[in-house]
């Protein structure tokens, strides 16, 4: 399987936060390997919904640029 493939897309992730938010969560952490690899990474920002929920990022920092965090701060 490849990676593309190994990953949710954006309409799949906001119907597992839809399923998670249900149960009550209100943390969502973007971790795992490193999120600033997904150039959707502020799709999936929006597309959680951060007026529902807190929604974090781990990274190790190595891929932030000041127009990254700028963009992802907007989302």
């Amino acid at each position: 399987m490849r990676r593309e493939e190994a990953t949710l897309d954006a309409a799949a992730w906001r119907d597992v936060v839809d399923q998670a938010t249900d149960l009550g969560a209100f943390l969502i952490g973007m971790t795992g390997g490193e999120p600033l690899f997904r150039e959707d990474l502020e799709e999936l920002v929006r597309a959680i919904g951060p007026e529902r929920v807190i929604v974090y990022v781990v990274t190790n920092g190595t891929l932030l640029t000041a127009e990254r965090a700028r963009s992802l701060f907007r989302a």
